[in-house]
């Protein structure tokens, strides 16, 4: 029978090139025996007595653990900077994620491990609190107030996640798996809330210099270091409470949302918006270049009054539903803009054109009831069966409105009240047709 006790003293482990060098003060052991049970012998194992490590917090960690034949077991218990604690991990041979991270963590972790080489399995709980951590392809750092990890030998769970970037906050939980393969495809997922967005903030976060555009960090265009964004697979749920996007701000939005290899999918997103609500699915590709976005959804009850104040003139009122299929690409929103394509069917109520006036309309064109379709390509929106119904009767319109502000429609009720509107819509020009050209533009 084998049994004693022993001590190690001034044990150092050497981590190599670029990583810290762990050293003990002492670690007391003790050889003993398990029990023999179904006629099997009883086995050796050499108990690891509890010992300290100090890793940059007031209270140490403390370490015990088993040594048997087959492999190994410790327990790791206590607080540490979280820096020092991913050096250690990373000295004694543990997968530990290769970042730059500064905090405090308090754990409770197990490690298990055999001597055949397999990679060691840790699990157990560990609490992170004021963590700041650079992540590749952002200017700005992540910072974690808090977070909760569970971790068991399939997943991370975190939970009661308070975080931000930049001025960008955010807080909920994430599920993160283990032991992926590129071929499994497995990803995170996520339930997270903001409480304000802004996309000026975030384009100023994630751009490496004023040249690079602000969606660089989700494309796979060759670096020497993929950005972190543009590699990761994640989906999940995401609700905002008040976004802004240049002088448009929407509420309450919440969407589901796929994050895969630089292809960014929102579907069932809605939103409220310029006084109604939008409800649709959006799709932003960063993989290509450029960069490729498509759209469908419906825009409903929409306040025109808000639609001018978010454009700084006051050239529409009333209500509107308009339903919308779209594709678009760019790097920039002018480039968005001009090549965007597809169609919108757009119904309006109790609406009115402050700067336009009809002979004999009154002081401005009064809408009762507007439906058209628009299509769009190259920058305009081409406007067919279109009809406006106001207080002189039903004007069929048809024409052309340019999506840098200005317009060139035509208006034809009959032979004597047909009118050509062109300009800007800040400034619109009025002319009042012929009635043989009104004829010509009368007839099927």
């Amino acid at each position: 029978m084998l049994d004693g006790s022993g001590e190690a003293v001034g044990i150092r482990l050497g981590a190599g090139a670029g990583k810290a060098d762990l050293t003990l003060a002492a670690a007391r052991f003790s050889v003993a025996r398990d029990g023999s049970r179904d006629g099997e012998s009883a086995r050796p194992y050499v108990e690891v007595n509890p010992f300290s490590l100090n890793l940059g917090r007031p209270a140490p960690v403390v370490v015990r653990g088993r040594i048997e034949r087959s492999g190994y077991w410790l327990q790791v218990k206590g607080e540490a900077q979280l820096r020092r604690l991913l050096q250690t991990a990373q000295t004694v041979g543990l997968p530990a994620p290769a970042v730059t991270a500064e905090g405090a963590a308090k754990v409770d972790l197990q490690v298990a491990g055999a001597w055949n080489g397999a990679v060691p399995l840790t699990t157990g709980k560990a609490q992170l609190r004021g963590v700041r951590a650079d992540v590749n392809g952002l200017n700005a750092p992540l910072e974690i107030a808090t977070a909760d990890l569970a971790v068991d030998p399939q997943e991370t769970r975190v939970t009661g996640v308070s975080a931000a970037i930049g001025s960008n906050a955010l807080h909920g939980s994430l599920v993160v798996p283990r032991h992926c393969t590129q071929e499994d495809k497995c990803g995170v997922n996520f339930n997270l809330a903001a409480d304000t967005l802004d996309t000026s903030a975030l384009a100023g976060m994630v751009a490496a210099s004023p040249k690079q555009p602000w969606y660089r960090f989700l494309s796979s265009a060759a670096k020497p270091r993929m950005p972190f964004l543009a590699a990761l697979r994640a989906s999940g749920e995401l609700s905002v409470g008040r976004l802004s996007i240049h002088n448009l701000s929407a509420g309450h939005i919440s969407a589901d949302v796929q994050l895969d290899a630089g292809t960014l999918q929102l579907s069932n997103l809605r939103a409220d918006v310029l006084g109604g609500t939008h409800y649709g699915q959006w799709t932003a590709d960063f993989s290509v270049q450029p960069p490729a976005y498509t759209g469908s959804g419906v825009f409903s009850h929409i306040a025109l009054a808000k639609l001018s104040e978010a454009m700084h003139d006051g050239w529409i009122t009333g209500n509107a539903t308009a339903t919308f299929d779209v594709k678009a690409y760019g790097s920039s929103l002018p480039q968005v803009l001009l090549s965007a394509s597809g169609g919108l069917q757009v119904e309006a109520h109790d609406a009115s054109l402050p700067h336009v006036a009809l002979a004999g309309a009154g002081s401005h064109l009064r809408v009762n009831h507007f439906t058209g379709n628009f299509a769009l390509h190259d920058g305009a929106m081409e406007i067919s069966e279109g009809k406006l119904e106001g207080a002189q009767g039903i004007y069929q319109v048809s024409g052309t409105a340019s999506l840098t502000r200005t317009w060139n429609l035509q208006l034809a009720r009959d032979s004597t009240h047909s009118f050509n509107l062109t300009g800007t819509l800040a400034a619109p020009r009025v002319e009042q047709v012929s009635a043989s050209d009104t004829r010509a533009s009368l007839k099927p």
